[in-house]
């Protein structure tokens, strides 16, 4: 398994995402979730996002994202589309993702307010340490 600095790599996460058992695509797309249900789901165990009107369940990749689940932890819950605007414009989330797709976003998403932004492109995502 490829790793970065002791965690799995994204792509070691695509190709074990067979393993995943996720909702099939056609249930997802007739899903709909609003934001305060994603809400809900705000810790380690059991983690929601929304990404561009999309509702993932990405507990299963807390583990494998290469900057650790410290970094992704301020988003439990939240919409996470500017956060990888920023910090992965060159990498295809959505792709990495699409196994953990539960449903569609009804409605606006949740952003995090007050959250810096900048402080994502200053950082080296792969070892979650300061640039």
């Amino acid at each position: 398994m490829s790793e970065h600095h002791g965690r799995p790599s994204g792509v070691a996460f695509l190709m074990q995402h067979r393993r995943i058992k996720g909702v099939p695509a056609h249930v997802a797309a007739n899903t709909n979730y609003t934001a305060n249900q994603v809400y809900e789901h705000r810790s380690e165990d059991d983690c929601w996002v929304t990404y561009r009107g999309r509702v993932y369940d990405i507990t299963q990749y807390l583990d494998w994202h290469p900057a650790g689940k410290d970094i992704l932890r301020p988003f439990f819950g939240y919409d996470i589309t500017e956060a990888c605007n920023v910090a992965h414009s060159w990498v295809g989330i959505h792709k990495m993702i699409e196994p953990l797709h539960i449903g569609m976003l009804q409605g606006p998403p949740r952003l995090l307010q007050g959250y810096d932004y900048d402080a994502l492109r200053t950082r080296d995502l792969r070892r979650g340490s300061p640039a």
